[in-house]
């Protein structure tokens, strides 16, 4: 089974209602095999732009090809 957290319970119905038979749990709903969860607000957020630079893409503009641009935070 996946577990699918969307960002609101908006979001985590209209997915669940994409995939199909929807069921309601409690503070949940399942459907297509799988569990849909929310958050209550923004679960990721940019970081400021003097942040990104040193990364090897900031000097010049990004491609399609450079496409995701993923940065871990430790």
């Amino acid at each position: 089974m996946r577990l699918v957290i969307a960002e609101k319970r908006s979001v985590a119905f209209a997915i669940a209602q994409a995939l199909g038979g929807v069921r309601q749990g409690d503070g949940y709903v399942s459907a297509g095999g799988a569990l849909i969860s929310w958050a209550q607000g923004h679960l990721v957020e940019l970081s400021d732009p003097e942040e990104y630079s040193d990364m090897p893409w900031s000097a010049h503009k990004w491609t399609m090809d450079s496409l995701p641009i993923c940065i871990s935070s430790n």
